[in-house]
């Protein structure tokens, strides 16, 4: 397989649970996931503007009504998530706005 210009050409055979072969039209639009690669259980962090801020290289965790900044590493993404890599514990919150404003602050209150 191969990619050029951003595209890459696949042939699928789309069959439903009860084994009925779904015909598509030309021009026709569905959602497709699809998986390069074994799935793995990962740490996942839903995609947010405070990635155009930060590069992803840090966040702000909430922590009552503080949030403390905390420097990540994220791996792979898809236009849902990113893939945590590290920095993070599964059960934390995030910010995940915008941080424009915050860029040079290591904590933040929260107010009520």
């Amino acid at each position: 397989p191969s990619v050029s210009g951003g595209r890459f050409r696949v042939r699928l055979e789309i069959v439903d649970s009860e084994q009925e072969v779904i015909t598509l039209v030309r021009g026709q639009s569905v959602r497709v996931l699809l998986y390069f690669g074994s799935s793995a259980r990962s740490l996942l962090l839903p995609e947010g503007a405070f990635y155009n801020s930060t590069g992803g290289d840090w966040v702000f965790v909430l922590e009552g009504n503080m949030a403390r900044r905390v420097d990540i590493s994220l791996g792979r993404r898809n236009p849902d998530y990113y893939e945590v890599l590290s920095g993070l514990n599964a059960g934390e919150q995030v910010i995940v706005s915008d941080y424009r404003d915050w860029l040079d602050y290591s904590s933040i209150q929260i107010l009520p």
